[in-house]
């Protein structure tokens, strides 16, 4: 690499992992001008600096090609795919299964200015912007993220999160939300006509204990104010012993 590193190029053995998973240059046509590696370099150059398109140092790729890369492939689903790839990995290095069967839902609020998408006033947290509705899987490694503006209900985020989670997490059958999101969820349509599948269960206050009693409507959560929002399809009565999820 006949060029001065950032602390954002890729190395080799991060590359190594990257390159199956990024469209390889067509076989038809012009040759391309810049390595796959080298744009990939100046689009985590912007992500992770902050810094505008235009302002993408002189060596590495133009930025007019490194932004087209970026939307491209955002629009062919590649970086969910890489994410996707990348999460299932970090999973099974930690010996859990490739998909989840427990996450965590929450929301967080930021300011932002006034261009560049939906905003809103939060009142609870006196916020005048934008609202992120998350969900992770026990591991901390996001799943599914909703961009609302501040003043979209946690409630309505989490429906939308969950009419999704329910087709492309199959394995997924407990999440921990909030008190008061569990509840409103339980039962709940998560809209255009669609049952979420979803019930919520309230945490027992003062107990760490991570295991399930479906059948008896109570649970022992993570943290007092908590609740499970649990898959319809467990009917079992019987608790089971705690679990790696």
């Amino acid at each position: 690499m006949d060029r001065r590193l950032y602390d954002t190029d890729l190395s080799d053995a991060e590359w190594d992992r990257l390159q199956p998973l990024v469209p390889s240059p067509k076989s038809c046509g012009r040759p391309a001008k810049h390595a796959r590696r080298e744009i990939l370099n100046g689009i985590f150059y912007v992500v992770r600096s902050g810094a505008a398109w235009k302002l993408l140092p002189h060596d590495l790729p133009p930025w007019r090609t490194v932004y087209h890369y970026f939307w491209s492939w955002r629009g062919q689903g590649i970086w969910q795919q890489i994410h996707d790839t990348l999460r299932e990995g970090v999973r099974q290095a930690a010996k859990r299964k490739p998909e989840p069967s427990g996450a965590i839902l929450d929301s967080q609020s930021v300011r932002t200015t006034e261009q560049g998408g939906a905003r809103g006033y939060d009142a609870a947290k006196q916020v005048c912007g934008r609202k992120s509705h998350v969900v992770v899987d026990t591991l901390g490694l996001v799943l599914l993220v909703v961009i609302t503006a501040a003043n979209v209900q946690d409630r309505e985020g989490a429906r939308t999160l969950l009419a999704t989670l329910a087709t492309r997490f199959r394995r997924l059958r407990v999440i921990w939300a909030d008190m008061l999101v569990a509840y409103r969820i339980g039962f709940e349509d998560c809209g255009s006509g669609v049952r979420c599948g979803w019930r919520s269960y309230a945490s027992r206050k003062g107990s760490e204990d991570l295991q399930w009693c479906p059948g008896a409507a109570s649970w022992s959560g993570p943290s007092p104010g908590w609740a499970a929002i649990v898959g319809s399809s467990l009917t079992t009565s019987v608790c089971r012993k705690p679990r790696k999820l």
